[in-house]
């Protein structure tokens, strides 16, 4: 249809097999072909080329159903090239801070995002190394010599953000069960840590939280899944852990106590932000923005 309009505006097939980048024999096909298809000729080959009655009226009907094809592809280029510009939903998993980050985002964040479940005995940066997050709300890196070699590594940014609430769990016939916690208590303690993954960090935290100079004993009490939090047996050790998890699992059970004071103070350890440097995801700057702003405040 297109080469029947340029060689009616042409006025020769020479011409217009030359604009239409097309030797002249094909044009003269086309042509034919579309002849044979209308049921009549168009162009008079015996007139130098002139369209006949039957040609005139059909140019008038091909030159207004290429206008409208031609705005129809340029909308549907227009939608293809917003769908393109539509970004996936910031993918967030919150390890640390839960009930702070979510309300921030929820107050923050008016763009789309996703939470990320957190998988109970996997290497903490195995989503970023699979591309399964874009940021996550963590350890602080810089406390943490191999998080941070390992985020190095896999070229992601961080930062710290806060701090988050801890809490120490222990059975109530444990000597320390009666009286108020303190760093002098504490440091013949036994802590377990539950999760063989993160059983650096742990130690490095409660390290952190005891202060210079103490070595605390902590050992590890391999638990196979969150599940079984609710049956294990922490026997005479103690569990010093975030409090959101600890409430959930140990503040609810008989037998057991929970502190969340250390020498008449809060108990917390420092968090932050992990997550992918220069990305051109607006959902994941908004999503970064809203966490910072409000776990800024949080704390």
């Amino acid at each position: 249809m297109r080469e029947f309009v340029v060689l009616a505006q042409s006025g020769c097939f020479r011409e217009a097999a030359r604009r239409l980048y097309v030797s002249q024999p094909a044009l003269s096909n086309h042509v034919k072909a579309l002849e044979e298809e209308v049921g009549c000729l168009l162009v008079d080959r015996e007139r130098n080329n002139a369209l006949t009655p039957e040609g005139l009226v059909f140019l008038d009907a091909a030159q207004s159903a290429l206008m409208v094809l031609g705005s129809a592809m340029e909308e549907c280029r227009a939608i293809a090239s917003a769908r393109e510009r539509i970004c996936d939903p910031a993918r967030i998993h919150v390890h640390m801070m839960f009930r702070e980050s979510r309300q921030a985002l929820a107050r923050l964040c008016d763009k789309p995002y996703e939470f990320v479940l957190y998988e109970w005995g996997q290497p903490l940066m195995r989503r970023f190394a699979q591309n399964e997050v874009d940021i996550m709300v963590t350890y602080d890196v810089e406390e943490h010599r191999l998080l941070h070699a390992e985020a190095d590594k896999l070229g992601l940014a961080y930062e710290p953000i806060g701090y988050d609430r801890c809490s120490v769990a222990m059975r109530s016939d444990n000597p320390l069960a009666s009286k108020p916690l303190t760093r002098e208590s504490l440091e013949k303690a036994e802590f377990v840590v539950l999760s063989a993954s993160e059983f650096g960090y742990w130690k490095t935290i409660i390290r952190a939280i005891l202060g210079k100079g103490c070595n605390p004993n902590v050992k590890l009490l391999p638990v196979e899944s969150m599940v079984n939090m609710e049956i294990v047996d922490l026997e005479k050790s103690v569990l010093l852990c975030m409090s959101r998890m600890v409430d959930l699992y140990f503040g609810v059970r008989d037998g057991y106590v929970v502190k969340d004071t250390l020498d008449g103070e809060p108990i917390a350890m420092r968090t932050g932000l992990v997550y992918r440097p220069d990305t051109e995801n607006e959902n994941v700057e908004a999503a970064l923005g809203a966490l910072r702003a409000g776990l800024g405040e949080a704390n």
